[in-house]
């Protein structure tokens, strides 16, 4: 706030967090976020794995996590696995619904081996495919 002399009046905290308050919350990460804590996006401080199919999830009822890369650059299933991953939510979007689970859960069912196994069309990853009704806590919004 602006006083007679030109200086400005320090903002006290409370006022701090009422204008805080209401302002956008999605953050889109850094590229180093996803690399090293698995997380795409944060809605606050709530870390959010994110990805993009170009499926419909009728047809398959599965998510996948990456497995594998043959050049041995680290996978989602490495970070989640080895406790990198940050995130708490997982979400993927398919061209006919949004799934959206909790990190935790997808964690254990990848440590408990509760997931296939199979190799992309692309020769150079593999997939770790995750059948819905094995997932504790889900949400599909079509």
């Amino acid at each position: 706030m602006a006083m007679n002399n030109g200086e400005t009046k320090p903002i006290n905290s409370q006022l701090k967090k009422d204008l805080a308050f209401g302002q956008p919350l999605m953050i889109i990460t850094t590229p180093d976020d996803d690399i090293k804590g698995n997380i795409d996006c944060k809605v606050g401080s709530l870390g959010i794995s994110l990805r993009h199919r170009r499926l419909a999830i009728t047809k398959y009822g599965q998510i996948s996590i990456r497995y594998k890369r043959y050049s041995g650059t680290s996978t989602e299933y490495w970070k989640m696995v080895s406790g990198k991953s940050k995130g708490r939510l997982y979400i993927q979007e398919f061209t006919d619904a949004w799934v959206v689970c909790k990190n935790q859960d997808i964690i254990n069912l990848l440590i408990s081996m509760k997931f296939e196994i199979v190799k992309n069309h692309d020769k150079a990853t593999e997939a770790a495919y995750i059948n819905l009704t094995d997932i504790p806590h889900l949400l599909i919004e079509k």
